[in-house]
């Protein structure tokens, strides 16, 4: 078995370090959005609430600031008079952990020493917080004790088992030397959830004493040799409700320090340095993933990378460690919810979480995920077994009596008409797949645009790059152009794929808005993945090999330009290229004009490219700074031609023989692109691009059909034939898809 064990370069320990050591190439602080309504909480166990409704405790934690303040307290018990402390067998910052022996009543226990005097306040407070957790997935304390030397202890439960760390890579270590089995894997993941259930449930209740975990992660849990479950540490919990939090200097102690485990750190304590409620569950989101996957949510080589990939939002698509493992939608969209960067579309508590957990191992329907008509039926019909076979046995009588009285009565004639009707189902559901097709290749443009403006509107001091800029004027001088700038018969013009080019308009300073243009230029890698990813073909995530600009000079992909226009007068493009004239603004183009001031995704209207590059679409999104005003517009050019040749001209289409013609109409009927344009002017393509002018199309069904928003099939005679046109809409854009048949042709076929 061939399987690549991975494992994450940068250890996670739990740390504490500056907010301005933390360097992450995007200044994207993750800012709460207004709230949205979240999807209705599907309706808990009422038998279950209605029993323990009345006693759950709401006592919040309390901590005796006598115990808390410096120096020897005679009071405390002798640690030695109870407790037989052994070699300690392990160290942290904080302390030391040694194994013990009660003398008194014969267990063995661990006992926790502190290690500096300095720190003895926040021990003691880890002390009597864990002791106020009384739960069963939370490790008691069982005394507070001092030595002849003033050094402070306490002793707690003694757990015989691992980490859930070192369970997970003991699960792994059994798949890669044993072989994966689904089988197998599928039996373990319930185990895993149900041992997720009882980490929520710990921190759930921990949360109803206002205490915040901050540090959920694999090695902060136990698993004991009788399966139960322990959340430890609880060394930087955050508890909301004490006096000391509101004080000055702790408050400001806490603006400027950053506390947990990288990789686990819910992002959105970069711009809000108090902890809530959403911190551990973005953490429980975390190591749901690792839980569910075998392997950590985020990798790199430093802190930094870190927290970049969590403050950018770049998770990595979720999948098993092993190439066989399968992830479930619903378990995928439960670790999505959980770990979203914007707490209004995050779980709202844990208790939600593990809720919907519950009702993944019920095969009920989750509050993430609600089913669709179809997956209800399927849930409904597995969980009724007996009713469904019933339903399913009335359904094949009642069908093979029909079917048998239909044989008894059928005749040539409506075999011949059955047979024609087969044939009309089929180009219609060809014409609906291209259509399709063309949706689809349009919707996922809308996405990438929409990513990308979501990306320029971050606050762009923590990009810090060095970068070249280029003028649209450095590009018409051999001395001046970036060097690797080549030809590119598909761009029609000398371009470089590796930068971008600015323009600004008449009356703006390149000093003024230097810093802008510096910001916008960083965004190449994302221009580039744009481009690479608008193909139809294209993965929804390519890695680091897969991104090479060089690929845009070799294949003609359906966007040609992405440029970025700004109020301010500020305009990019990419690729690289010259030719703006000086009293260009991109201010007075239509397509700026058209999009200003609209919310969303806007199409403006198509134009033939000055370049020779045919039929072109702008797809459009206004920008808005912080204070919600307009400041610019994002676009990218879409060839209808590419689409054309690529989507509807398919030279293995079995009625390709029958066809007339295919053809793009807009909402108000009028050709956008037609095969027989393309086939009759193939070799000077650009030059009649420039001279067609949109027309009607020259069928009054076809009109109305416009008109109506009808997806069907019409058959009609022209010049003494019969003619089959099949159409379709393209909902998107309200376009339709429309294609022509010889009917003699396509029923001899």
């Amino acid at each position: 078995m061939k399987e690549e064990r991975t494992k994450t370069t940068v250890e996670t320990p739990t740390m504490k370090m500056e907010r301005d050591s933390i360097k992450v190439s995007s200044t994207d602080k993750i800012i709460p959005i207004n709230p949205i309504s979240q999807t209705k909480e599907l309706d808990k166990d009422p038998v279950d609430t209605h029993v323990f409704c009345e006693q759950i405790s709401t006592t919040n934690i309390s901590f005796d600031e006598h115990l808390l303040d410096k120096g020897d307290h005679p009071e405390h018990v002798d640690v030695n008079l109870i407790y037989e402390v052994k070699k300690a067998f392990t160290e942290g910052a904080q302390g030391s952990i040694h194994n013990a022996e009660d003398k008194y009543l014969g267990r063995e226990v661990v006992v926790k020493k502190l290690k500096e005097n300095h720190m003895r306040r926040s021990f003691v407070k880890e002390a009597q917080l864990t002791a106020q957790l009384d739960h069963p997935a939370i490790i008691p304390i069982y005394s507070l004790n001092s030595d002849e030397e003033g050094a402070v202890y306490f002793a707690m439960k003694k757990v015989n088992g691992v980490t859930l760390s070192e369970y997970l890579e003991r699960v792994a270590d059994l798949y890669y030397f044993q072989g994966f089995k689904q089988k197998n894997e599928s039996t373990s993941l319930i185990t895993r959830l149900e041992h997720f259930i009882k980490i929520c449930e710990a921190i759930e209740y921990a949360h109803s004493k206002e205490v915040i975990h901050r540090d959920i992660k694999p090695d902060n849990i136990m698993i004991g040799e009788s399966r139960e479950v322990y959340v430890m540490d609880w060394g930087i919990a955050y508890c909301m409700n004490d006096p000391e939090n509101k004080r000055p200097e702790v408050i400001e102690h806490m603006k400027k320090n950053v506390c947990g485990s990288p990789g686990y750190i819910d992002p959105q304590i970069l711009c809000n340095p108090f902890p809530d409620r959403h911190t551990d569950v973005y953490s429980l989101g975390m190591l749901l993933h690792e839980m569910c996957t075998l392997q950590r949510g985020f990798s790199g080589f430093n802190t930094n990378e870190l927290f970049e990939q969590a403050v950018r939002n770049t998770f990595p698509e979720i999948k098993h460690r092993f190439s066989k493992g399968l992830i479930a939608s619903e378990l995928k969209a439960i670790i999505e919810k959980a770990r979203n960067p914007n707490i209004n579309f995050r779980y709202q508590s844990v208790e939600e979480l593990a809720e919907d957990v519950r009702r993944l191992l019920r095969n009920d329907e989750l509050s993430c995920l609600p089913d669709k008509p179809i997956r209800k039926g399927m849930r409904w019909a597995q969980k009724n077994p007996y009713k469904m076979t019933i339903l399913m046995m009335s359904l094949i009588v009642s069908l093979s009596t029909i079917a048998i009285f239909s044989l008894l009565k059928q005749n040539t004639s409506i075999s011949d008409a059955r047979q024609r009707e087969n044939v009309y189902a089929e180009l219609q559901s060809n014409v609906a797949h291209k259509a399709h097709l063309i949706d689809t290749q349009i919707t996922k443009l809308e996405q990438l645009l929409s990513r990308l403006s979501a990306s320029l509107l971050s606050v762009p001091s923590l990009r810090n790059e060095d970068i070249k800029l280029y003028s649209s004027n450095d590009f018409m001088s051999a001395k001046t152009k970036p060097p690797g700038t080549v030809y590119s018969s598909i761009f029609g013009k000398e371009v470089k794929v590796n930068t971008l080019v600015y323009k600004l308009a008449p009356g703006t300073e390149l000093s003024e808005v230097e810093k802008q243009l510096a910001y916008l230029f960083s965004f190449r890698d994302d221009f580039v993945q744009i481009m690479l990813k608008s193909d139809l073909a294209s993965p929804s995530h390519l890695s680091r090999h897969d991104i090479n600009e060089e690929k845009i000079l070799l294949k003609a992909l359906p966007v040609r330009w992405i440029y970025c226009g700004l109020e301010n007068g500020v305009f990019v493009s990419y690729p690289g290229k010259g030719a703006y004239p000086n009293e260009y603004d991109h201010r007075s183009r239509p397509w700026y004009k058209e999009a200003k001031g609209k919310r969303g995704i806007h199409w403006a209207e198509p134009y033939y490219d000055i370049n020779g590059l045919g039929l072109v679409l702008p797809c459009t999104i206004s920008l808005y700074n912080k204070e919600n005003k307009f400041s610019g517009v994002l676009a990218l050019d879409l060839t209808l031609d590419f689409i054309a040749s690529q989507l509807m001209f398919k030279q293995e289409d079995d009625h390709n023989q029958a066809l007339i013609e295919s053809v793009i109409l807009n909402a108000d009927g009028e050709i956008l692109v037609s095969s027989s344009l393309l086939k009759n002017n193939k070799k000077t393509n650009a030059t009649i691009n420039r001279s067609i002018k949109r027309r009607a199309y020259p069928n009054e069904v076809i009109q109305e059909a416009v008109r109506t928003n009808d997806d069907d099939i019409f058959r009609y005679k022209e010049g003494g034939e019969e003619v089959i046109y099949t159409i379709n809409r393209i909902p998107t854009l309200n376009w339709f898809y429309l294609e022509k048949y010889k009917s003699k042709k396509v029923l001899d076929k």
